[in-house]
């Protein structure tokens, strides 16, 4: 799926397909981290309630993950109703569940930017929702700014975004458990005939990004030694290209430049993050990657904090 097709339809009152998260892909990463939302209040402040599931997750299971309070931000037309009973408010409006009562409050908008919402990010503890991918640099610089925690679907390619990669690069920020491959529901417009009850798409480059602690990811096995003939360096460079993680030389000692995928794999104890390789312009962005004139895709550039030896 094109971020294009998605950013389509998020924040969009038209009448046009929608796009939203479901129930198994919230649940396979939520699940992680019930240590860190026990007492915790949680917005979910960029997406339609209840259709993109976030909201029907939380309140199902409320109690099981024993918040604090919930959260929720209305934008466009949601299915509220089907969870509570409702006035006949005109969206957009904000719910506020703390398990055993609900108040819900309309507002002048719900878009995340809206300066009027302040108030809810301040009151939250931890942010948890899928973004838009178009504005996501906006919705990232907000959490840091309001210095929340926060666990959010994003395009993998968000991290190399200048003004995400230094978290990325001191670790502050990192991946959750699940990334690559994730389905989402689509919901089409009322006049489709085929399919009107929905279908699934995949964007195959999905990740969850987050601030909270992410434990056991799965060990990264090397078992290439380096060998000059099968790692070319970058032109005018003393780093060399690696095309797969699984290829990774185990006893390299200096510069890697590798797959952004790598991240999936990535511990501060085992490498450092020295920067990437794009478009070369700004100081952690070191260079264009080039081999024998030919462009390659961009990468993050690592070392081994203590390389294996080959006997």
């Amino acid at each position: 799926m094109s971020n294009k097709a998605l950013n389509s339809t998020k924040y969009s009152t038209s009448d046009t397909d929608s796009w939203f998260t479901t129930p198994d892909l919230i649940h396979s990463e939520i699940s992680h981290y019930m240590p860190c939302l026990k007492d915790k209040i949680v917005l979910c402040n960029a997406n339609d309630p209840v259709q993109s599931a976030f909201t029907s997750y939380f309140i199902n299971n409320f109690h099981s993950l024993q918040l604090k309070r919930l959260i929720s931000v209305s934008y466009i037309h949601s299915k509220l109703h089907s969870l509570f009973p409702l006035p006949n408010l005109v969206p957009p409006y904000v719910l506020e569940y703390d398990g055993s009562s609900h108040t819900v409050t309309p507002t002048t908008s719900g878009d995340f930017r809206d300066p009027l919402l302040s108030p809810l990010w301040k009151m939250a503890d931890v942010v948890v929702t899928n973004p838009p991918f178009s504005l996501f640099r906006e919705f990232f610089e907000l959490l840091i700014s309001h210095h929340k925690q926060f666990l959010v679907l994003s395009n993998l390619h968000a991290v190399t975004y200048n003004s995400i990669f230094p978290y990325i690069q001191d670790y502050s920020v990192h991946l959750g458990y699940n990334a690559g491959n994730m389905f989402f529901r689509v919901l089409p417009d009322s006049n489709s005939i085929s399919k009107p009850n929905g279908y699934f798409k995949r964007i195959g480059t999905g990740a969850w990004l987050t601030n909270l602690p992410v434990e056991n990811r799965p060990p990264l096995i090397l078992t290439n030694p380096y060998s000059p003939e099968c790692y070319p360096f970058y032109d005018n460079t003393n780093v060399i290209h690696v095309d797969k993680v699984a290829n990774i030389p185990l006893n390299y000692p200096g510069t890697m430049g590798v797959p952004i995928t790598f991240l999936k794999y990535f511990t501060p104890d085992l490498f450092t993050i020295v920067g990437k390789a794009d478009h070369g312009k700004i100081p952690f962005d070191l260079f264009v990657p080039f081999v024998n004139n030919r462009k390659m895709f961009k990468r993050i550039l690592i070392k081994h904090n203590v390389p294996h030896s080959i006997m």
